[in-house]
């Protein structure tokens, strides 16, 4: 366990009995409940949520704007999904037009405060029909208080050292949310830094508003796949080349020689993978492997 402190902490009792803003909690991933197929729907393990119902068919009141006529579902199969009070619990977020129908979506909140990862969709098609749903909600949601001890602030400043980020921040967002860490919730400061100096990536540490503890660290930056460029012979250099077996066109034993390289085309390489600055030859079409004697390596690469 790392512990990071900072000299803005306050040396008063109630201090004493919290742990520094920027120490680890234990920041092993924690994999989702398994699911299973029952019918039409999809239930979380252990919980029984309904998590996804697929070709509900559920219909409406016709004439409801799209939110009303989703509240409305939400509320009648609230048990199946294990919600709260719909209203009080769902603040909409977003509704979205279609060629088939409506989306709408809702998040989840808790005494005013936004739930993380908490959303509920519903689509509901032309004819004021319920089709499909998506109930990421938490059930049960409950923390001692909403009120938090750590200042913003003082979150930010933790999540920076947690990340070992010596720079100004070139984006940062930090709010209060509720975040489930395995059967415990949390009052947490979501904060978002991202920085030219380093660590590369756009990363997202969950501070406990109450004690400082590190609750989860990731790395939310979404990548380009990245292309590279290799030469090849596109056929084989007998058939480009428009001569017979011989000469400088044979087997070499691993030896090439200047009609063979003058036959390659250069070709691009689509979505090739980068690890820790290494370039390799695996990607959707192709991936070099190395099997069986003679091991002669994967050949990675540090540019592309």
């Amino acid at each position: 366990m790392v512990i990071c402190a900072f000299s803005a902490l306050l040396s008063t009792a109630a201090d004493a009995k919290r742990a520094p803003i920027g120490a680890e909690a234990a920041l092993e991933s924690e994999p989702a409940a398994p699911r299973y197929l029952l019918g039409n729907a999809e239930i979380e393990e252990g919980s029984g949520v309904v998590r996804t119902i697929f070709n509900a068919g559920v219909q409406m009141q016709a004439g409801l704007a799209p939110e009303a006529q989703a509240r409305q579902y939400l509320a009648d199969e609230r048990a199946a999904f294990q919600l709260g009070d719909v209203d009080q619990e769902l603040a909409h977020h977003m509704t979205r037009p279609g060629f088939a129908g409506n989306v709408v979506r809702f998040r989840q909140t808790y005494r005013g405060v936004p739930v993380h990862g908490g959303e509920v969709a519903v689509t509901l098609d032309r004819n004021d029909t319920v089709t499909f749903v998506v109930n990421e909600a938490k059930p049960n949601v409950s923390v001692a208080s909403v009120t938090p001890a750590i200042p913003a602030a003082d979150a930010k400043l933790g999540a920076m050292q947690s990340l070992g980020m010596t720079g100004v921040p070139t984006h940062e967002t930090n709010d209060l949310v509720i975040y489930r860490k395995g059967a415990t919730d949390h009052l947490a400061h979501r904060v978002v830094l991202h920085s030219a100096t380093g660590p590369n990536g756009e990363w997202e540490v969950m501070i406990d508003a109450q004690t400082g503890v590190v609750l989860a660290k990731r790395n939310i930056a979404c990548y380009a796949p990245v292309d590279g460029s290799g030469f090849v012979w596109d056929g084989d250099p007998l058939s480009t080349a428009g001569v017979s077996y011989g000469g400088q066109y044979v087997d070499g034993n691993d030896a090439t020689n200047a009609s063979l390289d003058a036959e390659r085309q250069s070709r691009t390489l689509k979505d090739i993978d980068l690890t820790a600055g290494t370039y390799s030859l695996k990607g959707p079409y192709a991936e070099l492997q190395d099997f069986e004697s003679p091991f002669r390596g994967l050949y990675p690469s540090g540019s592309s």
